[in-house]
């Protein structure tokens, strides 16, 4: 029962996928927006479903065709309780933030718009494939099962025996 569970898991996590997502970290002060840095990571991004602010992400391929876009806000303001006034708002003239964008191979680069104007052009990265990773996990997963196969077949042996 034990081994049909771990199998059952095991084959449940094959349908989660990840994929490959762009961090681009910003800087926003006064007004301005400008690039930190961006990096290439594996993983998830939000699925946008909700979108509202001043400022507008665009991935653009190298037709000059918009693949993915999104409104968005700088996280510029703090909301805080008090017992005495109630709730107040306080504004950063300065903050760090990250957005998370899907890759797309055919992308040339991500454009940051406010109002029409283009703000920020950042250079689409290619990601690094490290395919060592993978065939290790892979070689474990494999080892892993191997083994409780053997187990289970040592246990219903002896079972047989007795």
């Amino acid at each position: 029962m034990k081994f049909k569970l771990l199998f059952l898991l095991l084959v449940c996590s094959f349908f989660v996928v990840a994929s490959d997502v762009v961090l681009v970290s910003l800087h926003y002060e006064d007004g301005k927006l400008s690039l930190n840095n961006k990096y290439n990571l594996f993983g998830y991004y939000p699925d946008r479903k909700i979108q509202e602010g001043e400022y507008y992400l665009a991935v653009v391929s190298s037709k000059n065709a918009k693949i993915y876009s999104f409104r968005f806000d700088v996280p510029n303001r703090i909301y805080v309780d008090s017992s005495s006034k109630g709730g107040d708002v306080i504004v950063l003239n300065k903050v760090d933030f990250g957005l998370l964008v899907p890759y797309f191979e055919e992308a040339k680069e991500i454009v940051i718009y406010k109002e029409n104007e283009e703000l920020l052009t950042i250079e689409n990265p290619k990601p690094e494939r490290n395919y060592f990773w993978l065939g290790l996990v892979l070689i474990l997963i494999i080892l892993i099962i191997f083994i409780f196969w053997m187990f289970n077949r040592n246990t219903y042996k002896n079972k047989e025996e007795i």
